[in-house]
């Protein structure tokens, strides 16, 4: 293999390397939350990330569709805007709709996670961000301009972190670091919108979006099922533990989600390469994105059995050192579910995938294996193990059609 020559290798190095700065930045965020916030208060914080995390789900499945189509008309300017407007219309009617329909969730989730109803709307907001920053990431990234997509991505995280830190040291509150987060999405949407100024002022050509809709359903319900198995170990932990164990988790549980951010750039390089290509290139596509991703999850494991007090302590204080002893296990639940993602991204390139709600079963099986092993943060996380390993196994039985 010739790695200079080859276009999944170049494409992700510059994602895993673009990808690894916004997640090393949005970690410092945590970092500096979790020093200035005690550990009750930032647990909180994380419950409210993990909400928005799920949030996130129509902006993955809008930027995989939109990277898709924006794959196909790559050379016809016109058509790239005629996708983005009408992209943009469709997000802002769907983001409404959503805001609304979140009231009431949020309603039952402050009484179910015992968090302040305020901070629940606040972080709903974000929810504008998430259905339209994707249309705009989704064109760059069905372009290739994998540089512009990473400095999107960074501008943000980089707001982030300076707001949070400015607002939080001005209120004394988790409140300055919802409000952070909200205003970083509303900046990263501009960025990217300056980013592609130049395609908006082409002349528009109608796009034939047929299948679009079916396409961008079963997308849809394949990432809800891999951020619900992403998110929710934090959010019940919350419910099944005291709020200072609960915080201890939080930590853990984000050290471990660094395989999976950390390798996310190599699916995202590999989708726009692997749609369009022939099925036998497409499994010499996954092959290598595959070894990319074990060699990488395998390093920071190693780190995390060598030396995880010596992380714990680096990244988030001694008085998080409880988590230190389960990171090791955490990292290799989100490393296995890193490669679950890769499975899901080499179907979806293909074409839809059949049944799309076959993976939520692991999604109510993890739910149940942890409450099974909730009784301390070490059976806990094993649980967690246990379902992210089914998953993959059971995401091998997808099947794809065009």
């Amino acid at each position: 293999m010739n790695f200079r020559k080859d276009e999944l290798v170049k494409g992700s190095i510059v994602l895993f390397l673009m990808v690894g700065i916004f997640n090393v930045v949005n970690y410092a965020f945590h970092f500096a939350m979790a020093r200035m916030l005690d550990p009750g208060n930032y647990a909180i914080l994380v419950v409210l990330t993990s909400v928005g995390a799920i949030f996130s789900v129509p902006s993955e499945a809008i930027q995989t569709i939109s990277s898709k189509y924006s794959s196909k008309f790559v050379k016809n300017a016109g058509k790239l805007k005629d996708l983005i407007i009408r992209g943009m219309k469709k997000a802002l009617k769907l983001s409404s709709l959503c805001y609304l329909l979140y009231i009431p969730v949020a309603l039952f989730l402050s009484f179910f996670l015992d968090i302040k109803f305020i901070l629940l709307m606040l972080t709903g907001l974000i929810v504008f961000g998430l259905f339209t920053s994707p249309i705009l990431r989704g064109v760059l990234q069905g372009k290739k301009r994998f540089i512009g997509l990473g400095l999107s991505l960074n501008v943000e995280s980089l707001m982030k972190v300076a707001l949070g830190v400015l607002l939080v040291y001005l209120v004394k509150d988790v409140y300055g670091a919802v409000v952070a987060i909200v205003l970083s999405t509303v900046i990263g949407f501009l960025f990217t919108l300056a980013l592609l100024k130049g395609l908006l002022k082409e002349k528009r050509e109608n796009v034939d979006m047929k299948g679009i809709y079916a396409y961008g359903f079963t997308t849809f319900l394949l990432f809800l099922s891999i951020v619900l198995i992403l998110s929710l170990d934090v959010i019940l932990a919350k419910r099944f533990f005291s709020p200072e164990i609960a915080g201890q988790y939080a930590v853990a549980s984000l050290l471990g989600k660094t395989l999976f951010f950390g390798t996310s750039g190599i699916g995202k390089a590999m989708f726009p390469i692997a749609t369009g290509k022939q099925q036998h290139e497409r499994r010499g596509i996954l092959k290598k994105a595959t070894i990319l991703t074990i060699v990488i999850c395998a390093g920071v494991l190693l780190a995390f059995a060598i030396a995880p007090e010596l992380i714990t302590r680096l990244m988030f204080g001694s008085k998080y050192l409880v988590a230190s002893s389960i990171i090791l296990y955490t990292g290799i639940a989100f490393s296995l579910l890193s490669l679950t993602n890769l499975v899901v991204l080499h179907k979806l390139s293909h074409g839809k995938v059949k049944n799309p709600y076959y993976l939520f079963i692991f999604v109510l099986l993890e739910i149940l294996l942890l409450w099974m092993f909730s009784q301390s943060l070490l059976s806990y996380s094993i649980g967690l193990c246990i379902a992210n390993l089914i998953c993959l196994a059971g995401s091998l039985f997808l099947k794809s059609e065009k």
